[in-house]
């Protein structure tokens, strides 16, 4: 099972790459929290005082402000071995591109894709790629965008899949 980050309309948080980010933003919060409790200052609080204007009481009292902290809500995403394997409503065919049919590109596209509780498909990325230079990845990724499933169900409630679609390319003789 694995999990990802939503942080409302912030998007997916990628847990690695915003370390430093989340770590920074702790850091001022207790900066701005020991300000107001009158406890001696850190080097952050020692910063221009309009940096911090607004951030206490009208009057620039020792009242800090409320601050608000986001909040994180974690969303696993199943295997079809843990979940199941999700129902087709709606598929659509990948595409040639002109410049594919020019440069007579045959093969398959492997793309996996986050089947959502709703049905619809979210996170597509190429596993297996074909051809990138003339577009028939970019093809497969958006045919498979447009796919309708019906919602896999675990215990009773729906949940995300994720899974794998083949795309092939084959030029008519």
């Amino acid at each position: 099972m694995r999990y990802r980050w939503d942080c409302g309309s912030v998007g997916i948080l990628k847990m690695r790459e915003n370390v430093f980010v989340l770590a920074h933003f702790a850091s001022l919060f207790v900066a701005l929290a020991t300000l107001g409790a009158g406890q001696t200052a850190t080097p952050i609080q020692n910063a221009p005082a309009q940096m911090f204007e607004g951030l206490f009481g009208p009057d620039g009292a020792g009242r800090p402000a409320r601050l608000t902290v986001p909040s994180f809500r974690f969303t696993p995403i199943y295997s079809v071995q843990e979940a199941g394997i999700p129902v087709i409503v709606r598929s659509k065919y990948a595409t040639y591109t002109s410049d594919a049919l020019k440069a007579g590109i045959e093969g398959k596209v492997t793309v996996r894709a986050v089947v959502t509780q709703d049905g619809t498909v979210g996170d597509v990325e190429v596993v297996k790629s074909l051809d990138a230079l003339h577009g028939l990845d970019d093809s497969a990724v958006n045919a498979a965008k447009q796919w309708q499933f019906e919602p896999v169900l675990k215990n009773g409630v729906p949940v995300q899949v994720r899974i794998e679609m083949i795309f092939a390319f084959v030029l008519g003789k």
